[in-house]
C-alpha cells in the first residue's frame, strides 16, 4: 500500500465521518434548494482561502448535502480561489523549507552522522 492509497484511505474516512455526522444532526439544510447549497459551498469556501482557520463545518455541510443529492461541489466555480491557495501553499511550503535549512545549519555537523546529513539536505531541497 502507497501514500496514495493512504491519502485516499484517510479522505474515505473523513467524508464517511463528515456524513455521518451531519446525518445524526438531522440533515439541516435538507430543505435548501441546489442553488443554495452550491451558492452556499462557495461563499463558505472563498472565506476558508481567505482564512484558512475559519471553521469548515458549514462548507462541510454544503457538501455532503450535495452529495447525498448525487452533486458535486462547485469546484469548477472557484477556479481563482483554488489558484491563490495553491499559490499561498508553495510559497508557505518554500519558506518553512529555507526556515528548515536555516535551523538545520544551526547544528553542530560534529553531531549528525554523514548519511543522515545527506537525507536531511535532500529532503529539504525537494
Amino acid at each position: 500500500m502507497g501514500w496514495p492509497d493512504l491519502v485516499d484511505g484517510w479522505l474515505d474516512d473523513q467524508r464517511r465521518r463528515q456524513t455521518e455526522s451531519y446525518i445524526k444532526r438531522g440533515r439541516p439544510l435538507a430543505l435548501a434548494s441546489t442553488e443554495e447549497l452550491m451558492r452556499g459551498w462557495i461563499q463558505e469556501f472563498r472565506v476558508w482561502t481567505q482564512d484558512p482557520g475559519h471553521r469548515q463545518q458549514a462548507m462541510t455541510d454544503f457538501e455532503v448535502e450535495l452529495t447525498i443529492r448525487g452533486e458535486g461541489a462547485p469546484c469548477d466555480k472557484v477556479d481563482t480561489e483554488w489558484k491563490a491557495l495553491r499559490e499561498r501553499s508553495v510559497a508557505e511550503r518554500r519558506t518553512r523549507r529555507r526556515q528548515d535549512l536555516v535551523n538545520f545549519t544551526t547544528i553542530p555537523l560534529a553531531d549528525v552522522p554523514s548519511r543522515s546529513l545527506v537525507v536531511c539536505i535532500s529532503a529539504i531541497f525537494e
